[in-house]
């Protein structure tokens, strides 16, 4: 490993801050860049070096529970996380699902309940099925992908 390499890796570890990432996206790349900082050789340093990069609002959570080991400082900052997102008051980065590696690609299905389409529906609807409305006097047809 040249030493240029082991620099960067090193830079890296040093500003590497949560920001959008999820908790567990945080600690995947903590953990891969850890094993460059041989210099964090106690648990309180590989702790204190994970709260740092935690957001502000899950930080100060964290921090009160005085977690001893990295493992304690991953899991309980997993767990503000999930309290967090399930009040509303933080919300994880919505990135899209990484496309299935088979070769089998569908169409994505129509709904006709997205907050762009205008369109009304009697008030005898009852409920849907892939576009077709049920137990209504009209019919709803889901909009064209052109």
């Amino acid at each position: 490993m040249s030493e240029g390499y082991l620099e960067r890796k090193l830079n890296e570890f040093h500003d590497l801050k949560q920001g959008t990432k999820t908790m567990g996206e945080y600690k995947s790349r903590f953990m891969e860049l850890l094993r460059y900082a041989s210099y964090l050789n106690t648990e309180k340093l590989k702790v204190n070096k994970f709260l740092y990069g935690l957001n502000a609002i899950i930080k100060e959570k964290v921090r009160i529970l005085v977690p001893k080991t990295l493992h304690e400082v991953v899991q309980r900052a997993v767990i503000v996380e999930e309290e967090l997102v399930e009040r509303g008051e933080i919300k994880v980065s919505m990135r899209p699902p990484k496309p299935p590696d088979n070769h089998y690609h569908s169409k994505p299905s129509h709904r006709i309940n997205h907050k762009s389409d205008t369109r009304s529906v009697s008030s005898k609807h009852h409920g849907t099925i892939r576009g077709k409305t049920l137990n209504t006097q009209r019919n709803v047809v889901p909009k064209s992908s052109h």
